[in-house]
């Protein structure tokens, strides 16, 4: 998903947690998702930096977010 870097912080961090802890009913809309670890997924792809919500998420269930996705 895609968001404006104006959002609130603690908003964008509550939509990645849900959008996370609710993965079950991601992969009953797109099966083909089923086994993917999405968070990992997006810091190992992801090409621009990173809302400071999602961050703080991806940091809170122990990932290492690369420099290159944190905001300057």
């Amino acid at each position: 998903m895609a968001g404006s870097k104006n959002l609130p912080e603690d908003l964008v961090y509550k939509m990645v947690k849900t959008s996370h802890t609710h993965f079950a009913d991601q992969v009953a809309a797109y099966p083909s998702i089923k086994g993917d670890n999405l968070p990992q997924l997006t810091l190992e792809t992801c090409t621009v930096p990173l809302h400071p919500g999602a961050i703080r998420y991806y940091k809170e269930i122990g990932l290492k977010v690369p420099e290159n996705l944190i905001p300057k």
